[in-house]
């Protein structure tokens, strides 16, 4: 620009024309070039000074210095350059010089003019691109920066000369507290350093050195965010990413509440800890008090009930089978309210554990309906069991839950009826090769429940009203505990009911199909078919269930209802020569009852050669004597067992052609021929000890009697017992102890007696241990004569099949 103005004053000059010669002083020459030159950059610098701050106002002030600063750059460059001519006077009468001509001369000012103003005009339009280059550079800087300070966490940009480029307002609130702007251009040691000197960082307190080189090593090598926390109590999380060519970026995140939550957290955990441990204290304490109490109750009540049914078994005038009869009935009704507490409090605790052996499905129903049948018949009710033909025999799962539904759902029934019948029937509903789901439905025809109550029957505590409760007795908890039960076996449970009506029970269970043990007993149908049978009862239920079953067997069955039909029968099939082979009566039937139908058959000449049988829902002492004298060659309790039934068949067939007078076999025979044996009862309490020797004298059994542990031990040790019945707790060596101590011996000897737990603790926990021991089976106090028996049975039959055989032992 000063080099235009020097050309264009210069070549100004020399245009002029005039009778005298110019010369310049070559020191002012250079003078004026440098004015022009050095003035013109000054006014661009101020120019481009002026587009760079922000601000109209200092903008334009700025802009017109630049202005000035040019005028003085003509104006100086001028009038040095006019200082620095030197005229002198010419000789000659021409102009001095060659002259140039004036159009030529315009020309060329024009043209100098032009580039001029070209170049004016190019330094203009490249100012402008510049400035708005500059524009927006600061504009997307403002942008960055205004982007920057809206984040909530620290930022930082670091080069890659370790300098501090770039931070916000939160990064300096966070990691130094310095709202200085000087911060930026520092070296990071240096910033760190001045960190930990002004106690922002609660690690480096008392060691700034040892953090300051900590920091440097975490920021050269970054390896994935970390945690420092503030002398305030603040936490940080610093993430920290190395860019090529850029430098380092971090990121500062304030994680207090982070952190106060974790603590929370972890004080919740802790204080849940703490409340479980205190609640499995809780459990155990009240499993452990559950025990206690189901010990010390059950171990009385085994002697109060036990000795009150031996006393039914002997002779008694009517007030004291009355008052004995009340004795045992208030001893049952504390047994089941005991029962129904234990139970529903270890379903509530979780504690109910579920078996998976093999059982049969008959025999399971059957011993529940035993046990209720003294019950349902001395309330003058019929009691059933009708199961459908294609359902299985042998099944796994956990019969003694089953029973314990069946048990609550029958007994249900018995107690809420007051005449008619109780009928359990038992059908498929889907089955595979592996298992199948078994309905059950207990059908009576008592008084029935509305449809408002329904819904809540099976909640806990819960009964049809109140009056319920006073009449007929019970927690409320049975059918609770039932669904519960049945749910946890797969199944489901439900009711279909109408007041007056009667009411219908069913429930579903999934259980395995289990092939027959090479143990069973194997029925040899062979000498039974084509037997001809009368069978003679006044309930239809039972004509069905007699039809049913021994026309399984391969028997040809008529039923009738009454006594005159029956001899019409074997009056009519003794004439057209097909006499019946057997004949079954009912005792208690309206018109003749049974043992006057037995006397007329067996006054007819031409139909006493036929056998009877009589079957009774009602046993009284003496009936066994009546029923021998009026021709019975058997008699039988309702209700009856598949595998009695078949064995008194049986047996009264082989008798048919015996000419003299015979034992009369009854349930009891038939139990004593299969159950005589030698057995031991390990028992401290002495009314315990007699209630179990009566109980297993009374299906044949010879009994020995010990008192603790060690006589145990001794006596299986010297004496060959077909099954050992041992209480848990005694004094000097326990059950449990007595238990390991014989199998160790066995494991020399080679034997294996069965030894079943006889105990008043019936927690499953409880049983769990007595297996654990070594023990076979289980059976809590108070104690059934059934119960023992059938214990007896199977357990000695298992140690006859296999004597020497310890791991055949299982339930």
């Amino acid at each position: 620009m000063g080099a235009g103005i020097g050309v264009m004053h210069y070549t100004g000059m020399a245009a002029m024309r005039m009778n005298a010669v110019m010369r310049y002083d070559p020191v002012l020459f250079v003078v004026s070039v440098i004015v022009a030159v050095v003035l013109a950059i000054t006014a661009l610098y101020t120019k481009f000074l002026a587009s760079s701050r922000p601000g109209d106002v200092h903008r334009w002030w700025t802009r017109l210095g630049a202005a000035s600063v040019m005028g003085f750059a003509v104006a100086g460059m001028h009038y040095t350059g006019m200082a620095a001519a030197h005229v002198f006077p010419s000789t000659s009468s021409d102009p001095v010089g060659a002259g140039l001509d004036p159009t030529f001369l315009g020309a060329w000012v024009s043209v100098a003019t032009v580039v001029i103003t070209g170049l004016a005009i190019f330094v203009t339009v490249v100012d402008s691109r510049l400035e708005a280059a500059a524009n927006s550079e600061r504009l997307s800087r403002s942008r960055l920066l205004e982007a920057i300070e809206s984040i909530s966490e620290g930022f930082s940009l670091y080069d890659t000369h370790d300098r501090l480029v770039l931070c916000n307002s939160r990064y300096r609130e966070l990691a130094n507290a310095a709202p200085e702007p000087g911060l930026v251009g520092m070296p990071f040691e240096q910033v760190i350093r001045l960190i930990a000197e002004r106690g922002r960082v609660a690690d480096a307190k008392g060691r700034v050195d040892a953090w300051v080189a900590e920091r440097l090593a975490r920021y050269r090598n970054p390896r994935g965010p970390y945690v420092q926390q503030l002398n305030d109590g603040r936490w940080l999380q610093v993430s920290e990413r190395k860019i090529e060519e850029i430098g380092t970026v971090a990121v500062y995140t304030d994680i207090t509440g982070l952190k106060e939550a974790e603590a929370e957290m972890a004080e919740a955990v802790r204080a849940a800890s703490q409340a479980r441990t205190a609640a499995e204290e809780a459990s155990r304490a009240k499993s452990a008090f559950l025990a206690t109490m189901s010990h010390e109750i059950r171990t009385p009540m085994n002697g109060v009930i036990g000795m009150t049914g031996l006393l039914l078994d002997t002779e008694l005038t009517a007030e004291q089978r009355e008052y004995a009869e009340t004795v045992r009935q208030s001893g049952e009704g504390l047994l089941a309210i005991i029962n129904d507490i234990l139970d529903f409090s270890k379903i509530e605790a979780g504690k109910i554990d579920f078996e998976e052996i093999d059982f049969e499905l008959r025999v399971a129903v059957e011993n529940v309906l035993e046990l209720l049948a003294e019950r349902a018949y001395g309330r003058g009710l019929e009691l059933v069991y009708l199961p459908n033909a294609d359902l299985p025999t042998w099944m796994g799962g956990d019969p003694g839950r089953l029973r314990q539904v069946l048990t609550n759902l029958v007994g249900n029934a018995v107690k809420f009826t007051e005449r008619g019948e109780v009928v359990v029937q038992a059908s498929v509903v889907e089955q595979t090769d592996d298992d199948a789901l078994i309905r059950f439905s207990i059908t009576d025809t008592g008084i029935g429940i509305a449809p408002e109550v329904r819904e809540r029957l099976f909640q806990s505590f819960s009964q049809a009203d109140g009056s319920t409760t006073r009449r007929y007795g019970g927690t409320g908890l049975g059918l609770a505990i039932s669904k519960r039960l049945v749910e946890m076996m797969g199944g489901d449970i439900g009711v279909e009911s109408a007041p007056g009506k009667g009411s219908t029970f069913w429930f579903t269970v999934r259980l395995a199909k289990r092939p027959a043990p090479p143990t069973a007993k194997q029925v040899n149908l062979a000498g039974l078919r084509r037997l001809r049978v009368l069978g003679v009862d006044d309930n239809a239920t039972n004509r069905a269930l007699l039809t049913g079953q021994l026309g399984a067997w391969g028997m040809q069955v008529d039923c009738v209802a009454d006594a005159s039909r029956a001899l019409e029968c074997l009056r009519m099939a003794e004439r057209d020569g097909r006499s019946y082979d057997l004949a079954i009566l009912d005792h208690q039937m309206p018109g003749m009852d049974g043992m006057t139908l037995a006397r007329t058959i067996k006054s007819d000449p031409a139909l006493a050669k036929v056998p009877l049988v009589l079957l009774t829902s009602l046993s009284y002492r003496g009936c066994a004597e009546e029923a021998q004298h009026a021709g019975f060659g058997a008699f039988l309790v309702k209700p009856i067992r598949q595998s009695q039934l078949y064995d008194c068949i049986a047996t009264v067939m082989g008798m048919a052609s015996e000419p003299a007078p015979q034992r009369l076999i009854t349930h009891h025979t038939l139990t004593e021929t299969q159950s005589r044996g030698r057995v031991l009862v390990a028992e401290d309490n002495v009314v315990n000890q007699r209630v179990a020797a009566r109980m297993l004298e009374k299906v044949g059994c010879r009994v020995d009697v010990v008192a603790n542990g060690l006589e145990a031990v001794e006596a299986v040790t010297r004496i060959a017992y077909h099954c050992v019945f041992m209480d848990c707790q005694m004094p000097d060596m326990d059950g449990y102890e007595a238990t390991r101590a014989i199998r160790q011996h066995e494991a020399l000897s080679g034997t294996h007696v069965p030894i079943i737990a006889m105990t008043a603790n019936a927690m499953e926990s409880d049983r769990d241990q007595c297996l654990a021991a070594g023990m076979d089976d289980f059976i809590s106090k108070p104690v059934e004569p059934d119960e023992l028996a059938t214990a007896f049975r199977k357990w000695s039959q298992h140690a006859a099949d296999k004597p020497s055989s310890p791991e055949s032992r299982g339930l």
